[in-house]
């Protein structure tokens, strides 16, 4: 909030300092009281709205600062460090190795739908949420958005709170900063979640934008991976169904 309200000021300085010297004196009285209604009325509008905050810091985010990724060579990484035929085991492993190094953060953790359609964690520490049900309210909210939540800029949010209270194990356990969807086109199959940054940094919006596109990228890798696996035991199965079918009956013509 600090922030949002230093560069609001910050701009309403900078306009102010061009338009003050045309203006008459009783003008520059009633622009000066209308700046200081503005900027009271905004900090409180600030304090009052989680939202407002998160929209206003967003827009700071994105048109004062410089950009931190180089994104052809971050994308560049990402292609190079996932290995599409490996196992979905080794593969979460490389997706930590890979997210890990991007955005500086100690460890991840990484929930894939199962067959009965809740999330089973795939990567994770001890005391990471064994399962996350289909109906759980982060899930619903990240299907909703399909973006992820960066759990310091809701935790003042009333209508947002639950998320983080029925993430409560998880959040701890990994010391998680952020949660993103894993979604295939429109359909969430996984998530993932990312410890606070090495350096204790704040996540910023152009950090939310990369993950969510990295995260899709890492859904599909996934997906294509898992069904990979099911097609091979489908076909092993199959073979199997076959062969003991042969064996019987060259059994009974003995």
């Amino acid at each position: 909030v600090s922030l949002t309200l230093a560069g609001a000021f910050m701009l309403g300085v900078l306009v102010l300092s061009r338009l003050m010297p045309a203006l008459s004196q009783q003008w520059k009285f009633g622009v000066t009281l209308a700046f200081v209604v503005f900027v009271g009325g905004g900090g409180l509008l600030l304090m009052l709205s989680p939202a407002t905050s998160r929209i206003i810091r967003r827009f700071i985010d994105r048109n004062f600062y410089a950009n931190r990724y180089d994104y052809r060579r971050e994308w560049e990484r990402v292609n190079s460090s996932l290995v599409h035929t490996a196992r979905i085991e080794e593969l979460a492993r490389q997706i930590e190795f890979l997210v890990c190094g991007v955005f500086e953060a100690d460890r991840i953790a990484l929930h894939l739908r199962g067959d009965d359609g809740d999330l089973v964690r795939l990567l994770g520490p001890e005391g990471v949420a064994p399962r996350v049900p289909a109906g759980h309210p982060l899930l619903r909210h990240l299907a909703k958005r399909q973006l992820p939540v960066v759990f310091h800029d809701i935790e003042h949010d009333l209508d947002l709170l639950p998320l983080i209270v029925e993430s409560h194990d998880t959040i701890q356990a990994l010391d998680a900063a952020v949660c993103a969807p894993l979604a295939v086109g429109d359909d969430v199959i996984g998530l993932l979640w990312v410890s606070r940054k090495r350096a204790d940094e704040d996540w910023t919006y152009e950090d939310v934008e990369f993950l969510a596109s990295l995260s899709r990228h890492v859904a599909s890798t996934l997906w294509f991976s898992r069904q990979t696996e099911l097609l091979v035991e489908s076909r092993q199965l199959e073979s199997l169904n076959r062969l003991s079918s042969f064996v019987l009956h060259d059994i009974k013509n003995q």
